[in-house]
């Protein structure tokens, strides 16, 4: 399960605006899709979202910021190459 700050997203080249605003967003060449978002004490239901998703093989992560935990779950619809950068480079 991968949890990332607003501020690790930026690294990815997601611009503040975009990770706010948008419905989708590409990231670690994956297109994902914005999901349900929790409060931070909604923090379990969000991460057994998370769980039910990957037994369901869809791979999504969480974004993490003060104020809610937003879920990103990656569209089944586009699969995007060559592949730039993985999750395990974010710092």
């Amino acid at each position: 399960m991968i949890f990332l700050t607003t501020e690790q997203l930026e690294g990815q080249g997601i611009s503040p605006k975009t990770i706010n605003t948008a419905s989708q967003i590409q990231c670690s060449n994956k297109l994902l899709n914005r999901g349900p978002e929790f409060t931070p004490e909604q923090r379990q239901a969000a991460i057994n979202f998370v769980r039910k998703c990957l037994r369901d093989d869809i791979f999504c992560l969480i974004q993490e910021n003060q104020s809610s935990l937003v879920v990103w779950t990656e569209s089944q619809d586009i699969s995007l190459i060559p592949e730039t950068r993985n999750f395990s480079e974010i710092k």
